[in-house]
């Protein structure tokens, strides 16, 4: 893993097609990013994938009743 500090400004450079910009913090202990990246390319925050992964269990009794 790398672990960098930042300032305003700053940008990291992933791969030729993918930049990092720290763009400002807006509250203690947060910092605001933008990402630019191809529009092929699928960003999304680990949090929602996680959210994405959780399967929904539906509990059918014998009727087709849900319960």
């Amino acid at each position: 893993m790398l672990e960098l500090t930042v300032t305003t400004g700053m940008e990291l450079q992933i791969g030729d097609d993918v930049k990092i910009v720290f763009k400002g913090s807006n509250a203690p202990g947060r910092m605001r990013i933008g990402v630019e990246a191809p529009k092929e390319k699928r960003i999304e925050r680990v949090e929602s994938l996680v959210k994405k992964a959780k399967p929904k269990i539906v509990i059918v009794n014998q009727c087709g009743q849900r319960s």
